[in-house]
C-alpha cells in the first residue's frame, strides 16, 4: 500500500487509483486488509482451477484458503458502482479448460460482481502442457457469457522468444552460440 500511496499521490505520479490493479494468488487475509482501505486499488484474483483438489497442486496457497474461503472474501469486499473483479484464469488444454471447468467458472465468477481474463497457456518446451483450440476458448467464453459475465481473452505476444506471459524459462546455449 505504500507503493500504491506513491502511484497515486499528486506530488508522486498521481496515477488514478482506479488505473492500478493489485493481483493476488487468493492470500483472503491480504484481500480482507485490502478491503479497508480507502483509496484502494482494483483487485484481481489469479483463479487458474475450478477444483480444491486441481487449485492446491498447483497453487500451494489454496491449501491454507480453499476456492469457497476466497469466494466468501471476495462477496464480502466492498465494491464501488460499476466495479468488478477480475478473474485470471489459465486454460491449459485437457486441464482447466473442459467444459466442466467452464460451468464451474461461470458458477464462481457469478458469486459477486466479477469480468474474467481466459489465458490461453502460452507453450514453451519442457512444460508438459498446450493451449486449448480456439473452438474450446469459443466454447467456453459461450459458458460465461451466457451467465451474464464479462468474458475476454488475453493474447500474449512474445510467444517467439519465449518472452510471454508464464514463460519464464531458460534456454541452454550452445558454447560457440552469441547470448
Amino acid at each position: 500500500m505504500a507503493a500504491f500511496a506513491l502511484l497515486t499521490d499528486p506530488e508522486g505520479l498521481g496515477i488514478s487509483p482506479k488505473r492500478i490493479t493489485l493481483s493476488t494468488s487468493g492470500l483472503v487475509t491480504g484481500i480482507q486488509r485490502l478491503a479497508a482501505f480507502k483509496p484502494r486499488p482494483r483487485l484481481a484474483l489469479s483463479l487458474n482451477a475450478t477444483t480444491d483438489a486441481y487449485r492446491s497442486s498447483i497453487m500451494p496457497v489454496n491449501r491454507a484458503w480453499n476456492l469457497e474461503a476466497m469466494a466468501a472474501a471476495l462477496q464480502a469486499f466492498p465494491l464501488e458502482h460499476g466495479e468488478r473483479i477480475t478473474l485470471e484464469y489459465v486454460l491449459l488444454k485437457g486441464v482447466t479448460d473442459t467444459l466442466e471447468d467452464g460451468a464451474r467458472l461461470a458458477a464462481f465468477a457469478a458469486r459477486f460482481p466479477s469480468k474474467v481474463n481466459l489465458i490461453p497457456f502460452n507453450p514453451h518446451e519442457g512444460s508438459g502442457f498446450e493451449p486449448p483450440g480456439e473452438e474450446r476458448i469459443v466454447e467456453l467464453c459461450g459458458i460465461l457469457a451466457g451467465r451474464g459475465i464479462t468474458v475476454s481473452v488475453r493474447r500474449s505476444r512474445g510467444q517467439d522468444v519465449a518472452g510471454a506471459c508464464g514463460q519464464l524459462v531458460r534456454r541452454a546455449f550452445k558454447d560457440d552460440e552469441d547470448i
